[in-house]
């Protein structure tokens, strides 16, 4: 018997045994099984089918009483991965129907420092936000989430599939030595339809149809509500004006179409923008620079454009990028981080089935940026820095200018199947052209299928991040920073609807970038070098339910992720260290109605104490003194989320109207500490004690 996937055009083969190993995909698929002497069947895999598989065929005779049936799976791509079904992830209390933010949710993800500025958002297994890589259609988006991370920058109705491996990922992925998202998206339908929809959160709109005979399109656009909310909530005698209320916006446009049955060519263009501009009358007598307020204006824009071919046994893909980025920060008067990044980038990738258990794969790519700037700012807090910002006392940097980026990549892989295992192994290299380094990334996966309910993976591999983060792409001289990572994880049906995936990972890390010397004094010239290593391990596990009216699972991680700032300095714990991470989810279909429930309990994110303060006269002010880096911990946090959906369904309609409330009993939790002018007193940062969203959703 031979299987088809529609979507790419891959073709596997059975063993004698009619068993079969479908290619790790990120989210639904469409299989097609082709045998002599049996009707072909056609059938539609969700994200959520991991297997095994059983697939009955009848013979083509139409009084032949002769079935067949076929077993096999489909598999993770790495250790501890995971792929999102959209109809259901969305309904996820506290996500607020955002898909990517459900990730939160996934084991390997720490509750804390998503709102990283100039980053993807992400902590996963104990690395930096910066050190993993958002991709849409192959092709990286600088940011995940909007102003304070309420929603995501793509609305899960432009989403077909999420994978999200957090680590052991795939030779064609670089540019990442932790974790990646993987997002695919959504084709329009070959019907015309639409959907409407309000809550307090945002107003949205999408438009689909047919493209000709053979093609489809989808328009779709968002826009937040909470500047019209502020002005009611804001006390009249605040000391705060907003000239511009905090808010964001995106949209998306998508295009397919099918030139024949092995051509197909895609579109996609998406953008996002968020902004605030507020002026404060408060005096700032700690830091005068910034007082009057402070500004923001962030947006991007991605165009993607593809052509695939596919065959029974290879599949070609030619993918192009223009992108535009525009970062612009302001403090005070006279402090401000001017950034804009325009450029293109282009990516081919090929994969051929060679014999009946092996396939080949490879590609390239290239992408150059141009960067430019206009910078009156102090140097960012790095990392393991306790001290604020003081744009008043710290050294600036005083510059404008332009540089240019250009990277190349390429890699190779062999996929061997023999008989109950699977075996890939390749290798990745990656050029920084501007500054001339180069990285070789040998990778290999393997996974075991140890009997019907067990399977077994491991992975390990070398992952380099270049070094692109705000200032430290002022330094063509910095090498990428690199990751070792290694998982071994085992997957086992424990019933026909429940499932078990552990994993164990260890990652070590070198050539970290660390700024050498006093980024507070006027006086230094020190940059930042590659000397910081680190490491991260821990295990994850998930439990799975799903039924056709219920689903849940139950995720917890155990990490420990330290960094060592130099030769000769103390090994500490890192900023976003997470213990212990405990989610349960459970939502459940009666009729109309959905219900679901959501809890979350955490350990608290490090800091650094202050065990007291000095007087100096230079500055006129107090300067604290700081304990052991990271020695202590904020309270653990726990909080409860709820949702509840009602759909009616009309002839040519439905409507759904919706309630999803994050943390249900007011538990804000703490995310830091400030103090007063000379530290004596110190008082709880907090997140938002609670955050309703009432919708209401039509769609056609």
């Amino acid at each position: 018997m031979t299987l088809f996937v529609a979507e790419t055009g891959q073709a596997v083969v059975t063993d004698a045994a009619g068993a079969f190993t479908l290619p790790a995909g990120s989210g639904g698929i469409t299989v097609v099984v082709v045998g002599a002497g049996y009707l072909d069947r056609t059938i539609e895999l969700d994200a959520r089918d991991a297997g095994p598989l059983r697939i009955a065929l009848e013979a083509q005779a139409v009084d032949a009483a002769e079935v067949i049936v076929v077993e096999g799976e489909r598999v993770r791509p790495a250790p501890g991965a995971a792929q999102l079904a959209r109809d259901e992830i969305t309904r996820v209390p506290g996500a607020r129907g955002d898909l990517l933010s459900s990730v939160k949710n996934l084991p390997g993800v720490a509750n804390n420092g998503s709102l990283t500025p100039f980053s993807a958002g992400l902590i996963i297994r104990g690395a930096s936000p910066e050190d993993s890589r958002i991709l849409v259609d192959g092709f990286e988006v600088p940011i995940l989430y909007h102003f304070l991370g309420v929603q995501s920058v793509l609305p899960s109705e432009m989403i077909d599939s999420l994978e999200f491996v957090p680590g052991g990922f795939d030779v064609a992925i670089g540019g990442a030595s932790a974790g990646i998202v993987d997002v695919r998206s959504r084709h329009g339908a070959r019907a015309w339809g639409g959907l409407a929809e309000v809550s307090f959160v945002n107003g949205s709109g999408l438009i689909e149809g047919p493209l000709g005979e053979r093609g489809s399109f989808a328009l779709a656009a968002r826009r937040s509500l909470i500047d019209a909310i502020l002005p009611a909530v804001i006390p009249a005698d605040a000391d705060v004006a907003f000239t511009a209320y905090p808010r964001y916006y995106d949209y998306q446009g998508q295009a397919e179409y099918h030139v024949d049955d092995r051509l197909t060519l895609a579109g996609f263009v998406f953008g996002s923008n968020d902004g605030f501009d507020v002026i404060s009358s408060a005096a700032n007598s700690g830091d005068p620079a910034a007082a009057g307020g402070a500004a923001n204006d962030t947006s991007f824009t991605r165009a993607i454009a593809s052509a695939t071919w596919a065959t029974p046994r290879s599949r070609v893909r030619l993918a192009a990028s223009g992108y535009t980025d525009t970062n612009h920060f302001r403090v005070g008067r006279d402090r401000y981080l001017l950034l804009d990044r325009d450029g293109a980038a282009a990516r081919l990738e090929l994969e051929r089935q060679l014999a009946r258990r092996v396939v080949v794969t490879g590609g390239a790519e290239v992408d150059a940026t141009r960067n430019q700037y206009d910078i009156r700012f102090t140097r960012p807090p790095r990392e393991g820095d306790p001290t604020p910002p003081s744009f008043t006392y710290d050294a600036l940097l005083a510059m404008v200018g332009s540089s240019t980026n250009r990277d190349v990549g390429a890699w190779a892989a062999a996929t061997v199947r023999p008989g109950p295992a699977e075996v890939t192994a390749g290798v990745r290299l990656d050029g920084d052209l501007r500054g001339d380094h180069w990285t070789a990334q040998p990778r290999a996966r393997g996974k075991l299928r140890l009997d019907d309910a067990t399977t077994l993976q491991a992975s390990t591999g070398l992952y380099a991040r270049p070094a692109r983060l705000l200032d430290e792409n002022l330094q063509p001289d910095l090498v990428p920073e690199r990751a070792l990572n290694s998982s071994l994880g085992i997957e086992r049906r424990l019933a026909d609807q429940l499932t078990l995936q552990t994993t164990g990972f260890y990652n070590r890390l070198s050539r970290l970038t660390v700024l050498a010397g006093d980024r507070r004094d006027p006086m230094s010239e020190a940059g930042y070098r590659n000397v910081g290593t680190g490491t991260g391990f821990g295990l994850e596990a998930l439990v799975t339910y799903k039924s056709p009216r219920a689903f849940a699972w139950l995720a917890y991680t155990y990490a420990h992720a330290t960094r060592v700032d130099g030769p000769g300095a103390p090994t500490r714990r890192f900023d976003y260290d997470q213990s212990h991470n405990l989610i349960a989810v459970g939502s459940w279909r009666l009729g109309a109605w959905q219900l679901g429930a959501r809890f979350q309990l955490t350990t608290g994110k490090p800091y650094t104490p202050v065990q007291g303060a000095e007087f100096m006269s230079d500055v006129d002010g107090y300067q604290p003194v700081y304990g052991a880096v990271n020695s202590q911990r904020v309270a653990t946090q726990h909080q409860l989320d709820l949702r509840v959906d009602r759909r009616w369904r009309f002839r040519d309609w439905s409507l759904a109207l919706y309630l999803d409330v994050a943390n249900a009993y007011l538990n804000a939790a703490v995310v830091d500490y400030s103090c007063n002018f000379d530290y004596s007193q110190r008082q709880a940062v907090t997140t938002l004690p609670i955050l309703p969203s009432l919708g209401v959703r039509g769609e056609l």
